[in-house]
């Protein structure tokens, strides 16, 4: 099992190593130079029997008939090559916070569950793939480790939506590629939000049971996008041949959103754990070609790209630009899925 996912990795993370090492900075060829992989300090493993270690766990999991698994996007960097230790009350308390604002779109419709993993900081995106994929494994292990406990011990056979952001996307993607082999588990599945990551042709050839969203209501599918401005290529998390929908009009076509539809954003504020509610712009496309999410706003307003990105990509606001157009959409998908499964 472990070389099978050390192959998927290799996959995963080729492109985005190739895409990423033409933006990348003099702070991060400084860290590659000086990598030694046996330096890597490897936190000690999760336990998910002890409720610690879930950033978000139900305190009543009956309350809802649909469940959510979310994992958090990536929350540390600036401290060269690390894996989150799960046990630091800062980090934490960042895992928890953030988890609770991505998983929000499901308020009042499902139980979260959101583990903590050891994932990887930020800047193990300027390493090549092998060394990549070592690190990648210990937090892959973890989301696989806490996805089966969460089968075993909370899901008492009930729906579930499979959710991420960002490298926790990734983690969702290969999670999917794996588990959801399972045609007991694909049945189960509402819908999974692999956001802020690449979905692409070849992963639907690959994993036949892998199903993108085309409309508003489909349930036992993949919502996925990514937002930028027009014409801005391609980046360490969206990948040519990416497939995608439009979050406002629920359509794969490269037709602009209706103003009318736009329900507007919610910026999260990190520092001060504040939202701001606003309307950044009116409408958004997916770009012939690319299939990128196109809005058109001030890239010297909105930096959504943090140092590994070029201007002009949005990734940080994937969620926040369209949230309440997820929160809406989420709840018409899990009466979907209830009603057709006739869950009262």
């Amino acid at each position: 099992m472990k070389n099978k996912l050390k192959l998927i990795f290799l996959f995963l993370f080729c492109f985005s190593v190739s895409v990423f090492c033409q933006n990348i900075s003099d702070y991060y060829f400084e860290l590659k130079n000086n990598f030694d992989i046996e330096k890597i300090e490897i936190p000690f493993q999760p336990d998910y029997s002890n409720i610690n270690r879930w950033a978000l766990i139900p305190a009543d999991n009956s309350k809802y008939k649909v469940d959510v698994f979310f994992v958090y996007p990536t929350i540390f960097a600036g401290e060269g090559f690390k894996l989150m230790d799960v046990t630091d009350e800062k980090l934490v308390k960042k895992a928890t916070n953030l988890s609770k604002y991505y998983t929000g779109i499901f308020e009042g419709n499902a139980n979260v569950y959101a583990p903590l993993y050891r994932q990887a900081s930020i800047e193990l995106l300027a390493l090549d793939k092998e060394n990549q994929t070592e690190l990648l494994m210990t937090a892959f292990s973890d989301i696989m480790n806490s996805f089966e406990f969460y089968l075993n011990h909370y899901n008492k056979g009930k729906p579930f939506i499979l959710a991420g952001f960002s490298q926790g996307s990734a983690m969702i993607l290969e999670l999917m590629k794996i588990r959801l082999r399972d045609k007991n588990l694909q049945n189960k599945l509402v819908a999974a939000y692999i956001i802020g990551y690449s979905v692409t042709e070849d992963d639907l050839k690959q994993y036949p049971w892998l199903k993108m969203a085309e409309s508003a209501s489909d349930i036992g599918c993949i919502i996925s996008y990514n937002t930028q401005v027009a014409a801005n290529g391609y980046s360490a998390v969206f990948h040519k041949k990416s497939k995608a929908i439009n979050p406002i009009s629920w359509k794969t076509n490269n037709v602009p959103s209706s103003k009318k539809h736009y329900k507007g954003a919610v910026i999260y504020d990190y520092e001060n754990n504040k939202f701001i509610k606003s309307r950044p712009f009116e409408t958004a496309y997916l770009e012939f070609g690319s299939n990128a999410l196109v809005v058109d706003v001030d890239t010297n307003q909105y930096k959504g790209g943090q140092d590994i990105f070029k201007e002009g990509v949005l990734h940080v606001y994937d969620y926040m630009f369209f949230y309440n157009n997820l929160k809406e959409n989420a709840a018409v998908r899990i009466n979907n899925y209830l009603k057709k499964h006739k869950i009262k």
